[in-house]
């Protein structure tokens, strides 16, 4: 009998194909399977995304597979980080694949729920659907989200607890945290969000119950190092109650728009109640505005009453309580000596070289108001801004203007923001070179064996040719202006050589050697020494109005223009106070800023 060879072959075959239909049929029934668990696991929500028209969510990458193959691309399935990371959202709000203001949806995994299900980026999720191993979270908008100054803080707050916190509903960038430590011994957290709008209402409840964690641990130790005030603060456990301090930047004209439908005494006593009430072991400084008085430039009387009743009507809400301090740095001297922004065009100081200014004033408690005190304060703020408010809103345009000064202290003494000459650049557009040096009589004087006219400028007058040379490649008009007098008052310079017309040694012959061009002399200005300049500073000396004398008819010889400080600025003996520092010769804030407002209306008049 003959063996067919093909017999075997056919036998391994068919043991091949038997094999390979029980693997797919093994394969198939676990993917039947498979398939069946992952409907049942996930069926419901497929019904749910169905049922609410949803083609686009988005995943945490622990569940971002099974999604895919359970929408089979029927719906859009985005991967994001975690609750905290959207970036994939905000981008596709950037493309506008999204609306802003429309919800979203994300699908948290087991994983991503178990490490964030306390977080605080949950707070502004709604669960919509939630089943072993996963749920299904709507947010409203992604606006919070695109708010980095919020998250920042959301973060830093979850993570630590501080013994002071600083919040405000205007801008507080100009603050350093060291400022705080430097002058009480407690570092804050100063938030970066400012609460100024209605929309930002809705997180306050939230910072409130951060801020006041009961049996809070204090995270930050550095933080606390040394503080006996927070030691205090803090038991056997390092538990604590509530933080030290709180600052709290507090607009009582944007209080509306943080109040909804209640108004103001309502708002404030629901407030008052559940956090300072509540927290009488905390101390809260309450922080009104410190804006520039340009804030105020469009202000009515009407507008001014307005702010008055809100202002009263907060501080006498808050004045029962005894762990509140106001601070209300809004008087004449602070308005005017606030830095003016001018090129920045800001309300507010937020200057960081102001920053040990403000710190300074308010930690220190120098601007502390007591409630009965509040209406007198507020009443001093109240003239001047309706006295500046013509000023601020009439300064004259003279951009093509550059002006030079020789003068003494009255331009020397204070050369920033707040002095003279910057309020007259900064409202007039006017160019300033400033030259003046204090103490500086206009007569010829010996100093350190070398004698000075004008303070010794006029000896680098090829510098200050160069510099304003370069200065006027921009502008059209050059006029110079001599503030000299006072020095020669107090050191009884001669007034004047009857024999030498230009004589240096005296104050005449010295202004007579001035430049050869455009001038206005201003003649020496009020001061409150010896009976305001009437009796001689040094016996045998003169007058101060017999230099005033001397710089009028000087100005009249040679054709210059003449303003006699002393009358136009407005500054008198009943007044002199309000205008003038204790030492009777320097204009303080106030007065500086009317006289850079005068020097540009007497310029637009007269030149």
């Amino acid at each position: 009998m003959v063996k067919n060879k093909k017999t075997p072959i056919i036998i391994i075959v068919i043991a091949i194909l038997c094999t390979g239909l029980i693997t797919f049929a093994v394969f198939l029934i676990k993917s039947i399977l498979f398939w069946n668990d992952l409907k049942e696991k996930y069926g419901p929500l497929t019904d749910a995304l169905a049922e609410k028209g949803i083609n686009r969510i988005y995943s945490t990458a622990d569940i971002h597979e099974p999604m895919d193959i359970l929408t089979k691309g029927g719906i859009n399935v985005i991967t994001v980080a975690s609750p905290y990371d959207l970036t994939p959202v905000s981008e596709e709000v950037s493309s506008e694949s999204i609306t802003v203001g429309e919800p979203f949806y994300i699908i948290f995994g087991n994983d991503t729920l178990l490490e964030y299900k306390d977080s605080l980026c949950m707070h502004f999720a709604t669960e919509e659907f939630s089943a072993e191993g996963f749920a299904l979270y709507s947010y409203e908008n992604i606006d919070y989200m695109q708010d980095e100054d919020l998250i920042f803080d959301l973060m830093e707050l979850e993570d630590k607890s501080y013994d002071g916190y600083f919040i405000s509903m205007f801008d507080v960038k100009g603050f350093e945290t060291g400022d705080f430590s430097t002058f009480t011994g407690i570092e804050p957290y100063v938030f970066k969000k400012s609460f100024d709008t209605e929309e930002a209402s809705e997180y306050l409840d939230l910072y409130e119950s951060l801020i006041f964690k009961e049996g809070d641990e204090v995270k930050d130790d550095t933080k606390n190092a040394g503080n006996k005030e927070a030691e205090k603060e803090a038991g056997e456990d390092g538990k604590k109650a509530g933080p030290a301090v709180i600052y709290a930047g507090i607009d009582p004209m944007m209080i509306e728009k943080l109040s909804g439908d209640l108004d103001l005494e309502t708002y404030i006593g629901k407030k008052k109640e559940s956090i300072i009430d509540a927290h009488k072991d905390t101390v809260f400084n309450i922080i009104l505005p410190y804006y520039y008085v340009g804030h105020y430039a469009s202000y009515s009387e009407p507008d001014i009453l307005d702010m008055r009743n809100k202002y009263n009507k907060f501080v006498s809400l808050l004045s029962d309580s005894e762990n509140v301090k106001i601070h209300f740095m809004n008087e004449t001297e602070w308005i005017c000596s606030n830095k003016c922004l001018f090129n920045e065009g800001s309300d507010i100081s937020v200057k960081p070289e102001n920053s040990k200014r403000i710190a300074a004033n308010i930690l220190t408690e120098a601007h502390v108001t007591a409630p009965e005190d509040f209406a007198d304060r507020f009443s001093d703020f109240e003239t001047t801004v309706l006295e500046l408010d013509m000023s601020l809103q009439e300064t004259a345009d003279l951009s093509d203007t550059c002006v030079v000064i020789f003068g003494d202290s009255i331009f020397d003494m204070v050369r920033d923001d707040s002095s003279i000459q910057n309020v007259f650049s900064g409202y007039s557009g006017a160019s300033v070179l400033n030259y003046s040096i204090g103490g500086a009589p206009a007569a010829r004087i010996i100093t350190d064996g070398y004698p000075e006219i004008m303070g010794g400028e006029l000896k680098d007058i090829e510098t200050i040719k160069k510099d304003i040379s370069a200065e006027m490649t921009e502008k059209e008009k050059l006029i110079f202006i001599l503030e000299f007098g006072i020095n020669d008052y107090l050191k009884s310079t001669p007034v004047s050589n009857p024999e030498d017309y230009y004589d240096a040694d005296t104050f005449e012959g010295a202004l007579t050697k001035a430049i050869d061009a455009e001038i206005l002399i201003t003649g020496p200005g009020l001061v409150g020494l010896n009976d305001f300049g009437r009796i001689p500073y040094i016996e045998g000396g003169h007058t101060l109005q017999e230099y005033r004398n001397c710089s009028a008819d000087l100005a009249e010889q040679r054709g210059f223009i003449y303003m006699d400080m002393s009358e136009y600025l407005g500054f008198t003996e009943e007044n002199f106070y309000r205008y003038f520092y204790h030492d009777m010769v320097h204009y303080n804030e106030l007065g500086r800023l009317t006289a850079g407002f005068k020097l540009i209306e007497f310029i637009d008049n007269n030149f």
